[in-house]
């Protein structure tokens, strides 16, 4: 009986860790990208948190991703914002409407 047990156990905790992998399609933001033809890195972490940073200057917040929306906020004087973004292979475009759009490579 306590093998069963065990053994239920272990599959529960397989099937919810596929199921966080597969179903979450905000993976494929986390990472470090480069800007192109930029001094621009961005960090975006599976914690949740986030990190832009130049040689002039440097910020740290929060992210979250609706759909193909992202979202990033916490910085410092309670700046946030918002772009479409889109990946192909390794390329991160993110954009918005009366605004540069913003292309990045993923660090490998």
């Amino acid at each position: 009986m306590k093998a069963k047990k065990y053994f239920t156990f272990v599959i529960l905790i397989i099937v919810a860790l596929f199921l966080v992998a597969c179903g979450n399609a905000n993976n494929e933001l986390v990472g470090r990208w480069n800007g192109e033809n930029t001094n621009i890195t961005m960090d975006i972490f599976s914690d949740g948190g986030f990190a832009q940073n130049s040689p002039a200057w440097s910020f740290a917040g929060t992210w979250s991703a609706e759909g193909d929306r992202l979202l990033v906020s916490g910085f410092t004087g309670g700046l946030s914002g918002s772009w479409d973004f889109s990946i192909s292979n390794d390329t991160l475009t993110l954009s918005r409407t009366g605004s540069m759009t913003h292309i990045f490579t993923r660090e490998n």
